[in-house]
């Protein structure tokens, strides 16, 4: 029989976006690991799914630095600061700064004084920019000139984790790219959406690097017991055209997609419209030109690091969005 003085204590996370896509999951493959897991969640925030775990749910946002000190544990073995506003409409830029970049702030002021071991910092490679070529952890961010605020502010919110970790606090940054699988109904699941309601005239013509979550999610528990102070990762998958991805998604679930890819000039002239349509109605619009942008461009990465550092891996796509449909439709969302 073991003796029980010899097990290793049970690790205590504290996590942000926890009602979110990935913080649903990393939640979920903690509990499997034996970590015991602090969520924070906005006294709005719709928490079904954090309801039928067994975790420790705190009120706390972390745009209010109070709520998030009071929130957070001492001497947390990780934190993992998951939320995130991945907006793509002008509108919104105020707010999106506010939660990336000010929210990101409070977090590491909360860590150091709460004496937290490590900060694992979900990040985007939207972050680094778009660039010509696959982006890795050397390539050169031009994020700070990017029409796009999204972009601006995920690098605004790496520099102040960076400068943490100059000050000591032991910072880990992570940098995926495109995420499918269970529990998303916000990000590329929205495609199904449009897909089934014909709102999709054409198929925007750029490209991603494109994973599962349970992989995202899986070198975010390895970065948080094995990556080296200070490290950062991109964490890719398999890069592939965004039209090809939609034509996946429209066979899986049976709906009809587009013919034509639409050309990077068409598809910004039509969300220019939309946008001027959106600033009469308030509405935000199915494309707005931030995501036309985005959608346009052959966004690629290098993942090698992640790969030889924490095992990472690509995962089929059609897995992904077999994985994906399959909860949507298990949960009557589609």
């Amino acid at each position: 029989m073991t003796d029980v003085s010899t097990r290793p204590a049970s690790r205590h996370a504290f996590v942000t976006g926890g009602t979110g896509f990935v913080g649903l999951n990393l939640i979920r493959a903690l509990i499997d690991q034996g970590w015991t897991v602090t969520a924070v969640h906005r006294v709005s925030s719709d928490t079904r799914y954090l309801d039928e775990l067994d975790i420790t749910r705190v009120p706390g946002d972390i745009t209010d630095a109070a709520s998030i000190q009071a929130a957070m544990p001492d001497n947390v073995d990780a934190v993992f600061h998951v939320a995130g506003d991945t907006n793509l409409w002008s509108a919104n830029n105020d707010r999106q700064t506010r939660i990336n970049v000010e929210g990101t702030r409070n977090m590491l002021a909360a860590a150091r004084a709460r004496g937290a071991r490590r900060f694992i910092h979900t990040s985007t490679i939207s972050a680094i920019g778009r660039h010509d070529r696959p982006v890795s952890e050397s390539t050169t961010s031009n994020a700070p000139q990017s029409v796009i605020n999204y972009e601006r502010s995920k690098y605004a919110a790496e520099q102040l984790v960076r400068q943490a970790g100059q000050e000591g606090l032991d910072t880990v940054i992570l940098q995926p790219g495109a995420i499918m699988g269970p529990f998303d109904t916000a990000t590329w699941a929205q495609v199904f959406y449009l897909l089934r309601d014909g709102k999709l005239a054409a198929l925007p013509p750029g490209a991603v690097p494109l994973n599962h979550v349970r992989e995202i999610v899986t070198a975010h528990i390895k970065a948080a017991e094995t990556a080296s102070p200070g490290s950062e990762y991109v964490l890719g998958g398999h890069n592939v055209k965004l039209a090809d991805l939609f034509r996946r998604m429209a066979g899986v679930a049976g709906y009809k997609a587009p013919r034509m890819v639409a050309p990077r000039v068409v598809l910004a002239g039509f969300a220019a419209v939309l946008a001027t349509v959106a600033r009469v109605t308030g509405k935000e619009p199915d494309i707005t030109p931030e995501g036309a942008a985005f959608m346009s461009h052959d966004n690629r990465a290098d993942s090698a690091k992640a790969e030889r550092d924490l095992g990472f891996a690509a995962t089929d796509i059609d897995r992904c969005v077999q994985d994906s449909y399959d909860w949507l439709t298990s949960r009557g969302l589609l």
